[in-house]
């Protein structure tokens, strides 16, 4: 018997589970179970039960503590029952578990006390195993470690104390789920050094989506994502984690999990990286030890409340039976165990003993064929085996499975494996028939053929076997009747051909094969297979192989890659390896890296068996509108697509084209990967590309990518209105989708559709661009720069926006032409190529206004004015925003208006002027609140707190940014986000946190370099050169600082310049160097004076003079107030 609190609180006798009676019993259950053996006060019993207000009456405890016993005792009789019922030996009079007592509530001096042998609790059992995986994590045996942890956490089976209402349940729910964390991260860590990235990346990620603050979950979910080659999914990974953790509590991520996040964007290897982070110890830290949210641990005996309090698994617990001892109270105990049920916990060979005993004489019938190697399928087997044993009803067996999945993904070889497992259990034989449903070859098995093998499998005579299918059936079920077999229906063709084989009321079980769902079958347990995970398919090609010739880890891992990890795939490439002595690994991996061609190479050496024979047998099945829907869809560029632009693609309304993706879904051609997405299996989109290429013409193939085309066309420029409402107009025709949008009509929406599709609308642009339809692709990129340019794709944009341009020259389209010229401002200064910048927006301007487009010389103006103030032009920065902002006043025009008003403050500060700009910026502010723009609000709060800081006034710093901060978290880029941060960092140096202020100038640093930011990576190292030099350490200052004036001379950003010698001349004569400090900071005085920089200027002759005075040094020419 077993105690079951980590689910449902609830008993198992013999694998059933065994309810008790109400939420009192199994409160009182847990509450005695967690400290079994140790007497628990009455008083505090009843604080439990009663959450907090127990009644007075202290006999109501004693009625449920009675109906607690009562069911242990029914309990153990029934297992008593069960365990004799198996065979000799055995009597009710034996103990329950090998010479062990069943648990028992015992009675103390006011206390009560649960007396259980460790092992019949599963909580016991999982800190048991926690403790012998901390004693092998001692020993460096990570291998032993993630073994261990595997079993503890295979024994929860949803949510501790699941359904038990109240505080102290609620209480102990989060100290358990604390426990079950911990061991995951132990566990993760060990798998991370072993290299088990690709099965850590699933398993991990439900749980950091589930505990969005646990910052260990997400550094091992980025290791693993690193380690499998999704480098892009780790760092998007960082981000949303960082947006969550600032937006709940106010602060960025740890100092463990920022240095992963650094070295995976810096391209660091991951071994390198898992050293660091979760380095081998011979000590360990205890697997349930508590954890802080940086990373660090804790030895404690108590774990501590994090700030993620779901966890442990979820899923529902199996199916009950009710539990002996209800309301019924006239019943004694012997009534129970005789009229509620008890034969469903006797094991289930006794099932057959009420019915007929098989003929006498006939052998057992052992029909399954040869197993082949099966790698990586534990977890697939176990369910399949468990749902084949379950009970079901009255106890009989659940008695149909089916196993579907892809060509080649190993269903017959799951199947066969688990039938022969289960061989013991079913002692009347194990039937196999052959259905055929995709041989090539042959016609699919009719079902009176298959039912005459089984049947004459089972003894009957040949002559005796009816022709005709209905009595065929009728004679199988009959004979089954008597019988516990398992039977294996391999391959079926759909539903209808295994329909007359299901074996009725009969305690057989039957597990069927098909490359179809077999969705018909509404009573059977479904299991699909997916392809293996990376570890194990190294696993299987080693095995087939052997490891001599396989020994260099990393090649293996790409020739699986290039397999689709698929075990058919696998296989024959290892046979052929094998049989080809003189090859090497990098022999096979360059074969298969042929493009095109992967697909020929995947067979054997007689060309008997191949992936394409196996996608052929099944494509081969379609009708004629799923086949050509297969061959066009793998025209789609991205990594998944809509129904919707199915639809385009198949030139279909929607609803058809929804019924043909369910057709390949249902066939295992297509992949669901969320709501409305689908896509195909790496090898199935190579089948169906090479069957577009020779079944649809080259005219067919252009016009479904057209309309693929013309269709993204007319969403991004939906999408594009809602997710960028001010931004100027394009210059082409309004596009209006015929059928719905593939997304909900919301910015938030809109953005995110722009995020998933761009690659695919990068393709598409590229595509239409190549192959003369540059009108189309030009259009495309109207719309598309707008979202890369504000989301910071910026190298994208600008090769869009080039290739747009290329076009709109060659025709006569000059408002098109003066959008593309203008989008190439922006992005060409973004990325610190002013030079380039001034010459297309100065073309961009005069075009603008040949045009008499006031809107486009509005916004032009407005980008040379951002460029001059990016160059450090400060007197020409304010004259361009002036005159836009005329130009906007005129037309009315609010939220242009605020926009131009926070450039011209940022544009003030610079020049001196504090005053005035803090004027501006609450102008800005309050006018970003009156249009309700968020993002626009965030930054020009940002802005203003810098402002604030400069003027010593921290108060008020502190206040914009702690409403800037969030908000940029929120709706802004990653790129105003990091502006904003280093105003942030700005505040901490001022407030002489340095330590504070480098983590943050360090990340912000980090998302400039991702993003390209030349401009910014240089304020960036001026502001950690500056943090440095508060923190003392002045050699690390000047490596910044000249760093950050490498960077500023190159792209000619004047006042990062100027922030530089500064910088370099403030650090310079804290370590004592007064001379060069005063050629640095005349340097900048020269430098600030020249771009009209008076508030640097002013900084740079207030330090010279300290320095002149302090190193007794001369006044220089620059020196002067």
């Amino acid at each position: 018997m077993e105690i079951l609190l980590l689910g449902p609180v609830e008993l198992a006798v013999e694998g059933q589970i065994f309810e008790l009676a109400s939420d009192k019993v199994r409160c009182l259950m847990a509450a005695l179970a967690l400290e079994a053996g140790r007497p628990i006060a009455r008083d505090i019993l009843m604080e439990r039960l009663w959450d907090g207000d127990p009644p007075q009456n202290k006999d109501r405890l004693y009625s449920h503590v009675s109906r607690a016993r009562r069911q242990l005792r029914e309990a153990a009789a029934l297992e008593r029952e069960a365990r004799a019922a198996s065979g000799p030996g055995t009597t009710a009079e034996t103990p329950v578990t090998g010479g062990t007592p069943a648990p028992f509530i015992d009675r103390r001096a006011h206390t009560y006390i649960l007396m259980a042998a460790p092992d019949s609790i599963d909580r016991l059992r999982f800190r048991q195993l926690c403790k012998q995986a901390q004693a092998a994590l001692a020993n460096g045996s990570d291998e032993r470690v993630v073994e261990l942890l595997t079993r503890a956490k295979a024994l929860w089976r949803s949510e501790p104390l699941a359904g038990l209402p109240g505080l102290w349940p609620a209480r102990m729910r989060r100290v358990l789920q604390e426990e079950y964390l911990s061991a995951v991260v132990t566990g993760s860590a060990a798998a991370l050094r072993l290299g088990r990235f690709e099965e850590l990346v699933g398993e991990l990620s439900e749980l950091v989506e589930r505990h969005p603050g646990d910052e260990q979950l997400a550094g091992h979910l980025i290791l693993a994502c690193h380690g499998s080659d999704r480098h892009s999914e780790a760092v998007r990974l960082y981000q949303r984690v960082s947006q969550r953790l600032r937006s709940r509590l106010g602060t960025g991520p740890g100092t463990a999990l920022s240095r992963i996040y650094e070295g995976v964007v810096a391209g660091r290897p991951v071994w390198d990286l898992v050293r660091e982070a979760v380095p081998s110890t011979s000590s360990g830290t205890g697997v349930a030890s508590s954890r802080t949210r940086d990373g660090a641990v804790h030895n404690s005996s108590a774990p501590v409340e994090r700030r993620s309090t779901t966890g442990g698994p979820t899923s529902e617990a199996p199916g009950r039976v009710s539990a002996p001892g209800g309301s019924d109270s006239n019943k004694t105990d012997a009534d129970h165990s005789t009229t509620r049920g008890p034969q469903s916990l006797v094991p289930r060979e006794r099932a057959t003993e009420s019915g007929a005993e098989p003929p006498p004489n006939i052998p057992r019938p052992r029909m399954l064929p040869r197993q082949t190697a099966l790698e990586g399928r534990q977890a697939e087997l176990e369910e399949l085996t468990s749902a084949m044993q379950a009970a079901h009803g009255q106890g009989a067996p659940a008695k149909l499975v089916t196993v579907s999945g892809m060509p080649g993904v190993g269903k017959t070889a799951l199947a066969v494996r688990a039938a022969a497992q289960l061989a013991e259990d079913f002692p009347h034989g194990e039937l196999y028939v052959d259905l055929r449903g995709h041989d090539g070859s042959k016609d699919p098995l009719k079902p009176e053929t298959a039912l005459g093998i089984l049947l004459r499998g089972l003894g009957a005579p040949a002559e005796t076997v009816p022709v005709d299918v209905d009595e065929c059936a009728a004679v199988w079920r009959a004979m089954l009747v008597s019988r516990r077999c398992v039977v294996v229906l391999d391959d079926a063709a759909d539903t209808a051909q295994v329909t007359p084989m299901l074996p009725g009321e009969s305690a057989s079980a039957m597990v069927i094969t098909s490359r179809r769902s077999l969705a018909g079958l509404s009573d059977a347990y479904s299991l699909t297979l997916e392809a293996l995970p990376q570890k194990h398919a190294i696993g299987l090609f080693r095995r087939l192989v052997g490891e001599d010739r396989t020994r260099d880890i990393g090649l293996v891992a790409r020739i699986v890659r290039l397999c689709g990890y698929l075990p058919l795939a696998i296989e024959l490439v290892a046979m052929r390896f094998r049989g080809r002595p003189t090859w090497k690994l990098s022999t096979l991996s360059e074969r298969l890296a042929r493009s095109p061609g992967r697909l020929d190479e995947l067979r054997d050496m007689d060309d008997q068996r191949g992936v394409i024979r196996a996608f052929s047998l099944s494509y081969r099945t379609l009708g004629l509108a799923e086949r050509r829907a297969f061959r066009l869809l793998s025209l789609h560029p991205g990594s998944g697509f809509s129904a919707e632009a199915a639809a385009a693609l198949l030139d279909l309304a929607l609803p058809q084209t929804e019924r043909l993706l369910e057709a390949l879904l249902s066939c295992h051609l297509l992949q669901e990967t969320a709501p409305n997405r689908h896509r195909f299996h790496d090898l199935l989109a190579e089948y169906a590309s090479l069957l577009a290429e020779r079944e649809e013409s080259s005219t067919e193939r252009d016009r479904a990518v057209t309309r693929l085309t013309s269709f993204f066309t007319m969403a991004a420029d939906q999408a594009e209105r809602l997710a960028y409402p001010h931004r100027l107009a394009p210059a082409v025709p309004h596009q209006v989708p015929p059928g719905p949008l593939p997304f909900e009509p919301t910015a938030k929406e809109a953005q995110a559709w722009f995020e998933i599709e761009c690659g695919a609308l990068l393709h598409l642009e590229r595509q239409a661009h190549g192959h003369g339809r540059q009108y189309q692709a030009a259009v495309l990129a109207q719309y598309l720069t707008a979202f890369l340019r504000e989301e910071c794709h910026w190298a994208d944009a600008k090769a869009v926006a080039s290739r747009s341009l290329e076009h709109w020259r060659s025709g006569d389209q000059r408002a098109a032409l003066c959008r593309s010229l203008l989008s190439l401002t922006a992005l060409h200064a973004r990325l610190g190529e002013y030079a380039e910048a001034d010459a297309v927006g100065g073309e961009a301007l005069a075009l603008a206004r040949s045009l008499q487009d006031r809107d486009a010389e509005a916004e032009t103006l407005r980008e040379l004015g951002v460029l001059r103030w990016y160059a450090g032009d400060n007197s020409a920065a304010l004259r361009h925003f002036e005159m836009a902002l005329e130009i906007r006043n005129a037309a009315g025009q609010a939220w242009e208006q605020v926009r131009l008003e926070n450039n011209i403050a940022m544009t003030l500060v610079h020049m001196g002027e504090k005053r005035t700009a803090q004027e501006y910026f609450q102008r800005a502010i309050a006018g970003f609140r009156e249009v309700g723009d968020s993002r626009s609000l965030g930054v020009a709060l940002g802005n203003s707190g810098s402002l604030y800081i400069e003027t010593a006034d921290l108060v008020s710093a502190r206040a914009s940014l702690e409403e800037a901060l969030p908000l940029l978290r929120s709706t802004g880029s990653l790129y105003e986000l990091s502006v904003a941060n280093m105003s942030l960092g700005f505040l901490y140096v001022e407030s002489g946190d340095a330590e504070a202020a480098i983590a943050v100038y360090r990340q912000s640093l980090v998302s400039f370099r991702a993003l390209n930011d030349r401009r910014n990576q240089s304020s960036a190292l001026n502001g950690l050169g500056s943090a440095y030099r508060v923190a003392g350490r002045y050699a690390d200052a000047i490596e910044c600082h000249r760093h950050a004036l490498d960077i500023a001379i190159e792209i000619g950003a004047a006042h990062e310049q100027t922030v530089a010698y500064r910088g370099l001349g403030e650090v310079e004569a804290g370590a004592g160097g007064g001379e060069t400090a005063a050629d640095h900071l005349r340097a900048a005085i020269a430098l600030a004076d020249r771009t009209h920089d008076l508030h640097e200027a002013a900084l740079a002759r207030r330090l010279l003079a300290e320095v002149q005075q302090s190193f007794e040094l001369s006044i220089g020419p620059n020196a002067q107030a």
